[in-house]
């Protein structure tokens, strides 16, 4: 175990880097995740963790065992409260940060076995992009497509958001008109929530078998081009006056609406 004391220390330096730099987590293939929960979620769905760091306080609370993480060879550090205040992005650090290596892309082939999947278009907060993906898991939806414009999914506030569902989805990033295209090779409609001339109401569209949901950015909603992308554009019926939701909250309603049954 290796101490850590001074917040100018370069291993923490580094740590900290790593969560604070979507680049810098995709250059080095790692994760960054906080709080017991979630360090416990996605080593039991087989996450593998290079670095484990740890509080005197929180050694000693046992929600965590060193000894469970270091058969992969995780280095384990314990670091000082002083340092846990730095590092952590939490009002209130738990003690707890781990390092795993990245989950694997979604390969686009495996599209073909899903039915219901969830698509991101410039969704740029990453709470907004972790809720959606916890909503995905809650109803049903076996994987979530991102283009490149949306907040990176696996970064810590996207991460505490979906509470772990991002390890039970399928998660994959690129160009939209790849991903969508994807999707429709795999015999998927790619339903854009969309205020367009065509739009229905997404309560009175039967669901078809194979199904994607488009998502657009908070501000914006989804750019014209990747409307033009989908099979076709869906509303959600708002009360009058009440112009729209925000990106986490009108994928929650439409994957409710198509949720498998």
């Amino acid at each position: 175990m290796i101490e850590i004391t001074s917040r100018n220390n370069q291993s923490a330096k580094r740590l900290l880097s790593l969560m604070t730099s979507a680049s810098r987590r995709r250059e080095s293939g790692c994760i960054v995740l906080e709080t017991p929960k979630l360090l416990l979620d996605a080593a039991g769905l087989g996450l593998r963790f290079t670095e484990l760091w740890l509080t005197e306080r929180a050694l000693e609370a046992g929600e965590i065992d060193p000894q469970s993480f270091q058969s992969g060879g995780t280095a384990v550090y314990l670091m000082s409260d002083q340092v846990a205040c730095k590092l952590s992005l939490q009002p209130s650090p738990q003690g707890v940060i781990g390092v795993a290596e990245r989950p694997a892309q979604l390969p686009v082939e495996a599209l073909g076995a899903m039915s219901r999947v969830l698509l991101l278009s410039g969704v740029q907060d990453p709470g907004n992009v972790g809720a959606a993906i916890r909503s995905a898991a809650a109803f049903g939806f076996e994987a979530c497509l991102l283009d490149r414009d949306c907040a990176d999914p696996y970064s810590p506030k996207a991460l505490r958001a979906s509470m772990g569902a991002c390890f039970r989805l399928g998660i994959a990033v690129g160009e939209p008109e790849l991903l969508v295209g994807g999707l429709r090779d795999a015999g998927f409609s790619v339903l854009a929530a969309a205020l367009h001339r065509d739009s229905v109401p997404a309560d009175r569209l039967p669901p078809p078998d194979k199904l994607a949901v488009a998502i657009g950015s908070e501000g914006r909603g989804l750019a014209p081009e990747v409307i033009d992308l989908c099979s076709r554009s869906v509303v959600i019926p708002l009360q009058a006056g009440v112009e729209s939701l925000n990106a986490a909250a009108a994928a929650a309603v439409l994957m409710w609406i198509f949720r498998r049954r």
